[in-house]
């Protein structure tokens, strides 16, 4: 059976800086070598535009670097969108998907659509369309008799790949772009012989600081007593270790009366991650300060309650990142543009956290929530007749971070 994957992400609208609502959906479907892509976007009345580009993007520092793959036409107020490419090749960018952060529905500069794959905020993040990769030229059929290269000589053809690569270096390219130009340029033969020259020249000057090293702890060895007094041992310590070993001098010289040979590196990465724990933020609870209220009317049992997006499900504690993937919550969330994020006090007097998907009672209704785990509803009015009546249906999430 083929590989199969899914996806779905929501576009929200960009128009002169400002974010709007969500207004479509992208679902990208993997079989195999293939992808395919769905979109499907409610345009805003009164719109003058018959068509729009369709842009794959990545990060690249402070801006999004948006490459081109298609159009898309308006027909009813409606953009809709369906092909399908190769993952590891999307529209021949030279690219596989995952090397892209999302998709981007462009009618102009100050006014389109963002489908983030991550659902990140990008309102910071400037939309900057880039040119796709020269393609390779060299099939190209030329009457001409090609000339011998003379020895230690490039060729025409390594000249123009390396201005070529050095053009795209100075262009700005992100990271991983830069990376792939300065293989291709290492791999041209004068740069080659440059670095291997360089790389045994490096080789032998450490190999000559190393026996000098290991000849001057020797010679400190022999010639230091026993019975060696702190002054002393810092003396041997600044001869065999310069200036350059400044930190390491500091830490190794030590009075009897201190517990700790070495003290706590403060660029460990374990000891940064102690220090962030400690002053960690309680994401829900400054969520629930934040975040606009939500009225809760007659449902005496929920409390704190404010309204969230899919989006913000990210912001809480890894274990709940499941439901931003939830079918019945973004179903919910599709229909009622908007999620609860709060507190409920159960009949046993215990206080949990809670999500809750906006819908209406019905049979049909409970049956599906309880699939996806929305066991629990809790109408807004209390008329004793659940069926037809407004609420939420509740699951309880893990609200602090690890």
């Amino acid at each position: 059976m083929q590989n199969y994957k899914r996806k779905i992400t929501y576009f929200y609208q960009y128009h002169n800086g400002n974010v709007g609502s969500t207004a479509g959906f992208l679902k990208l479907e993997i079989r195999g070598d293939k992808v395919k892509i769905i979109i499907n976007i409610q345009e805003p009345s009164g719109l003058p535009f018959k068509e729009a580009s369709l842009y794959f993007y990545h990060e690249a520092g402070d801006h999004l670097a948006a490459i081109k793959v298609d159009e898309i036409e308006s027909k009813n107020g409606i953009l809709t969108y369906q092909n399908r490419t190769d993952w590891q090749q999307i529209f021949d960018t030279g690219r596989d998907l995952y090397t892209f952060d999302g998709v981007a529905v462009v009618y102009n500069d100050s006014h389109y659509y963002i489908g983030d794959f991550k659902d990140r905020d990008r309102r910071d993040y400037a939309l900057v369309k880039k040119e796709r990769r020269q393609e390779d030229k060299s099939n190209t059929v030329r009457e001409e008799i090609p000339k011998k290269p003379v020895a230690g000589e490039k060729t025409p053809t390594e000249i123009a790949a390396k201005q070529d690569i050095l053009s795209e270096i100075s262009a700005g390219q992100n990271r991983e772009e830069t990376e792939w130009f300065q293989e291709q340029l290492e791999d041209l033969p004068e740069e080659k012989q440059q670095r291997e020259a360089r790389q045994q020249e490096t080789e032998k000057e450490n190999e000559q600081r190393k026996r000098e090293k290991e000849h001057n702890i020797e010679a400190a060895v022999e010639l230091s007593p026993q019975n060696e007094t702190a002054d002393n041992m810092k003396t041997i310590v600044d001869s065999l270790f310069g200036e350059q070993d400044s930190d390491l001098k500091n830490n190794t010289v030590r009075s009897g009366n201190e517990k700790d040979v070495f003290e706590k590196c403060e660029e460990c990465p374990y000891h940064k991650k102690h220090l962030e724990r400690q002053e960690q933020v309680d994401v829900f609870e400054k969520m629930i300060q934040e975040y606009p209220k939500l009225p809760m009317y007659g449902a005496t049992e929920l409390f704190d309650c404010v309204r969230i997006h899919p989006k913000d499900i990210g912001k809480l504690d890894m274990r709940n990142w499941k439901l931003g993937v939830n079918s019945f919550l973004t179903h919910g969330f599709y229909t009622y543009q908007y999620l609860l994020l709060g507190k409920m006090r159960f009949d046993d007097g215990s206080e949990h956290s809670i999500i809750g998907v906006p819908g209406v009672y019905s049979n049909r209704e409970k049956y599906l929530a309880n699939m996806f785990g929305f066991d629990q509803f809790i109408p807004v009015k209390k008329t004793g007749v659940k069926t037809g009546e407004f609420g939420y249906w509740i699951v309880e999430i893990s609200p602090y971070l690890q």
